[in-house]
This record gives C-alpha cells, structure tokens and sequence, in this order.
C-alpha cells in the first residue's frame, strides 16, 4: 500500500514504454520525458530519420539526467496491417517479464493495436 503515498503516485522509474509517433511532436516530447525519468522506451515511428533523431535527444537527456533508460527505436507503418502484427511481436518479445497484472494490461494493450490494424 505505501506505494499509493502521493509522493511515489507518479513514479515510472523501471516501467516500459512504446510510444509510437515517437519521430516528432508531442511523440517525441513523451519520449524525451520517458528517457529522462529511467523508464526504457520503445519509439515508433514510419520514418527513421526522426527516429534517429529523437533516439539522439533521448540520450542527450540521459547523460544530463544519468538516467539509465533503455532507447529502442522501431520503424513500424501503424497504417499497415503486416507491420502491425510485426510491431506487436517485437513488443512481446522486447517487454521484460510482467506481473499478472500488468500482464493483462499489456495484452489488452496489444489486443487493441492488432484490433486497430484489422478494422
């Protein structure tokens, strides 16, 4: 229970993250703020010059912050069902085991990608 104490609410130190529209924009802010707070990030995007990028300032802000996030980039077309299905097992096969809670979540999450790709 004391990790429900408002000071811990917010921590994501240790957690994983895929964050696709990751090349640009807010994408990109959500990764910087990922790299900086030690959660390991998973930045998709269609293009792999913004991923480079974003990868580059994402590593930029570990060595400021000693943050010890894990960058991995994936160059993924989310409007194309094949690749769809290839992000969603190099998710599986990229994520460190997770509690059976978090295992769920991260099914629903998957179960939602794939749905979104086929409908």
């Amino acid at each position: 229970m004391s990790s429900f104490k408002i000071e811990n609410i917010y921590e994501i130190a240790g957690r994983q993250a895929i964050v696709t529209g990751g090349g640009s924009g807010i994408g990109q802010m959500i990764c910087k703020g990922f790299a900086a707070n030690n959660v390991d990030v998973a930045i998709v995007d269609l293009f792999q010059d913004r991923l480079d990028e974003t990868a580059k300032l994402c590593e930029e802000i570990k060595l400021e912050t000693g943050s010890k996030s894990k960058i991995t980039t994936l160059c993924y077309d989310l409007g194309n069902e094949v690749s769809n299905k290839a992000l969603v097992n190099h998710w599986r096969n990229y994520t460190r085991p997770l509690t059976q809670l978090d295992g769920k979540i991260s099914e629903m999450f998957l179960m939602l990608m794939f749905l979104e790709c086929i409908s």
